[in-house]
């Protein structure tokens, strides 16, 4: 900036300064000069020479200077362009680091504001949340007034009803004691007729039939009648076991044709049939032909005459009205002997003995769904072709349905047309029994030689069936040895002695071998596996006192129990258990016994969860329990039992703990989140479809929750048929096969959990308070109309 000044002074003082002449080329006179002007000329020339000089020095001056100044100048232009860069560089820099400013305090007000909207969506969540609780609280509530005041009002009427008996009996006595006298005085005349009739029915008693006075006849007008007799008894005794069932359970369990007949009504034995071959004029032989035995031949000619059947002479000396009954209640009754027998043995495998007996004289007796297996009389190489009268296949060449015989010969055959030996041995006490299908691989066996075939293909065919049979056979015993009895084990022996040893003695030993290991209890399924990554059971120091309660025991603990007792029993269900809806159906609950104690321990522990919170009398004690159990609840999730946590829930859900709003608004926040996020993953939205998902995420040991695989074998049968036309609905028992190995394929890993005798115990005797025991204890400690303030 200096130089800049001085440049520009000086260029202001070469403008003011006078302009210095130009030096001007001497001109030649002609005149002669003189001496001294010639000097003055020199002394001037002298003069003007420096002056010249100069004049010639300046513009070379000027020229630096200009050169000087430009440079000074440019060099000012590029120091001012580059200062005017930096500049301008810095401002870049300040307005980009403000607009990263203004970003991150955009992003960080974005940030906020979502958080403050999300913050707001889970209060208004959580009010809907707690609004649609509190409706439900309202609702249930009100729908528990509505019960009572039903109730209330329906005692109400009872009593009036009542009231209204009473008078009506009274007025009703005197009249049917007159009818009773006049009917007694007509009925004396044909006592003959009617004592012949008495072993086939007995009439009401007169004495109860004074009793049965209370009957309200104005409701029943249908049993007075206006005739000879004046009174019809014939509904009495349905009237009076219908109104009291602990008479019909009386008479079932003291008179075995009552029981026979009641047995027989549950199972539906082969009805169709029944009613094909029992036809009237079949019954009213029977009777006449009983009438004859009695000697009671007046009474025969007058049911001859008012029915127009004619009796036809069997010239038997016993009724055989009499012997039929006696055969039916012999047959039915052992039913009850081996049950009886069942329940006063220890041990599975005489148990599943027994079982297996019962399924046999089930069968034996026409009770079991054995439609199949009664038509099924064909020698299994004497089966026509493959035909549609015989085989279905889909159209991937698969078996759609089919009948016995050829699904035994599918499976014992390349190719097996989708019937692979797991599916078939899986499902196949859906459709016949164990000794029949024994009975049909034995047959299968025994290949026959066709007449075009030459020796040589004749045994190489028949070495592949007979190896297919003895596959079948090996599987069948080693993963499904519960399903042989000791008469079928005996069976199995015969066959591997008599004939397996003839062809090989080898193949022979090593199916006998199979069959004794079994026998042993030597299973090739080892469940529990030794490691040394056995947590220590976290045990109280009381653990042998025998004051130890569950209170005294780590959650963890409890959990870790619990799941070892639930495993065993998981562990233990059969394939057949899970086949006809077997859990729910009384003519196949025999066949349930692990599946049926699985649902009963499921109860027990739900009813254990609703029976210690309510025991606990003050809100304090509650909330402490309740922690307690969300504590056990996430423990039981950690360990993949979902079974378990499905119970707990179960428990929390019931009416009885769900009302109790003032004890879980004490729960801390972080327990009920658990709770929240377990039972969002449980619920039936969507068809369980968290839980689904969760499970596929898993690796075993796990426990499943069984109710929802249930439901899906429900579907199954209830959505499919057992028999298209007369062959069996294979297509349906590849389903309920996925279902079950679904269910199987958690069954092979155990818990590598060290068991505790003394806290498993207090987890198996619990003592469980029933529902209507619950509710108005529930009530009482947190009435309906109650404050905070009135609570303990």
């Amino acid at each position: 900036m200096d130089q800049l000044k001085n440049l520009k002074k000086k260029r202001s003082f070469r403008r003011n300064s006078p302009s210095v002449p130009r030096a001007s080329t001497p001109k030649t006179s002609l005149k002669t000069s003189s001496p001294l002007e010639e000097e003055k000329k020199s002394e001037e020339e002298i003069k003007q020479k420096p002056q010249e000089e100069e004049i010639k020095q300046k513009p070379e001056e000027e020229i630096k200077q200009k050169q000087q100044e430009e440079e000074i100048k440019q060099k000012q232009e590029e120091e001012e362009k580059e200062r005017i860069k930096k500049q301008k560089q810095e401002e870049e820099e300040k307005l980009e680091e403000i607009k990263k400013k203004q970003e991150e305090e955009e992003k960080e007000r974005i940030k906020k504001q979502k958080e403050k909207e999300e913050e707001e969506e889970r209060l208004i969540k959580q009010k809907q949340e707690e609004k649609e609780r509190i409706k439900k609280q309202k609702e249930k509530e009100e729908e528990e007034k509505e019960k009572e005041r039903i109730r209330i009002q329906k005692e109400e009427e009872e009593k009036i009803k009542r009231k209204k008996q009473e008078e009506e009996k009274k007025r009703k006595q005197e009249e049917l004691k007159k009818l009773m006298l006049k009917d007694k005085q007509e009925n004396d005349s044909k006592q003959t007729s009617k004592d012949a009739l008495s072993h086939l029915a007995k009439p009401l008693p007169k004495e109860k039939a004074k009793k049965a006075k209370k009957m309200n006849f104005d409701e029943h007008p249908e049993l007075v009648l206006t005739s000879n007799n004046q009174l019809d008894r014939s509904e009495w005794l349905t009237y009076v076991l219908k109104r009291n069932p602990q008479i019909k359970d009386l008479r079932e369990r003291i008179t075995p044709l009552n029981r026979a007949q009641n047995f027989a009504k549950i199972y539906k034995a082969g009805l169709p049939d029944v009613l094909d071959q029992l036809t009237e004029e079949t019954i009213l032989q029977l009777i006449m032909q009983h009438l004859v035995c009695l000697g009671s031949n007046k009474t025969k000619e007058t049911l001859e005459k008012e029915t127009g059947v004619k009796y036809e002479p069997k010239y038997l000396t016993d009724s055989r009205l009499h012997t039929l009954l006696r055969m039916a209640i012999r047959e039915t009754e052992k039913v009850w002997d081996i049950v009886l027998d069942q329940r006063s043995t220890d041990g599975d495998a005489e148990n599943d003995d027994y079982i297996s007996e019962l399924d046999e004289h089930l069968i034996g007796l026409g009770f079991e769904a054995e439609d199949e297996d009664a038509k099924e009389d064909v020698y299994i190489w004497k089966e026509p072709n493959d035909s549609e009268s015989n085989l279905l296949l889909t159209e991937q060449n698969e078996i759609k349905a089919a009948n016995l015989n050829k699904l035994v010969e599918k499976l014992t055959s390349q190719p097996n047309y989708g019937v692979t030996i797991d599916t078939f041995l899986m499902t196949y006490q859906s459709f016949t029994s164990p000794k029949k299908l024994l009975a049909k691989l034995i047959q299968r066996y025994h290949v026959p030689k066709s007449p075009n075939e030459n020796e040589d293909e004749y045994l190489k065919r028949k070495k592949v069936i007979q190896i297919k049979v003895i596959n079948v056979c090996t599987k069948w015993i080693e993963k499904h040895f519960s399903d042989f009895s000791n008469r079928l084990i005996r069976e199995l022996y015969e066959f591997i002695d008599e004939t397996l040893s003839q062809d090989d003695k080898n193949i022979a030993k090593k199916l006998r071998d199979t069959v004794v290991k079994r026998q042993k209890g030597i299973d090739k399924k080892t469940i529990i596996h030794e490691s040394e990554n056995i947590p220590e059971p976290k045990v109280p120091k009381n653990i042998f006192s025998t004051s130890l309660s569950l209170l005294d025991v780590e959650e963890e603990e409890v959990a870790r129990q619990l799941t070892l007792i639930e495993f065993d029993l998981f562990s233990q269900i059969k394939p057949s258990e899970l086949l006809n809806q077997s859990w729910s159906k009384p003519k196949f609950k025999h066949r349930a016994k692990n599946l049926l104690a699985m649902i009963e321990r499921f109860n027990d522990v739900s009813g254990w969860v609703a029976t210690t919170i309510i025991n606990c009398e003050k809100i304090k004690h509650r909330t402490r329990v309740f922690t307690r159990f969300f504590k056990i609840l996430e423990y039981c999730r950690q360990l993949n039992n979902f079974n378990a946590v499905m119970a707990l829930l179960a428990g929390f859900n019931s009416s009885a703990i769900y009302r109790l709003k003032f004890t879980w608004a004490e729960i801390p926040k972080r327990q009920i989140e658990v709770f929240e996020q377990l039972e969002k993953e449980m619920s039936s939205d969507s068809s369980y479809k968290g839980y689904r998902d969760a499970l596929k995420g898993v690796n075993p040991p796990c426990i499943p929750y069984l109710g929802v695989h249930l439901t899906d074998l429900t579907f199954i049968e209830d959505g499919n048929p057992d028999f298209i036309g007369d062959l069996i609905n294979f297509s349906k028992r590849i389903q309920i096969s996925k279902v079950i190995r679904n269910i199987q394929q958690y069954q092979q890993k155990g818990y590598e959990l060290q068991p505790v005798q003394q806290i498993q115990s207090l987890l198996t005797k619990f003592k469980n308070l029933s529902e209507s025991e619950i509710y108005p204890k529930s009530l009482t400690i947190e009435p309906r109309d109650a404050s905070i303030e009135n609570i303990q």
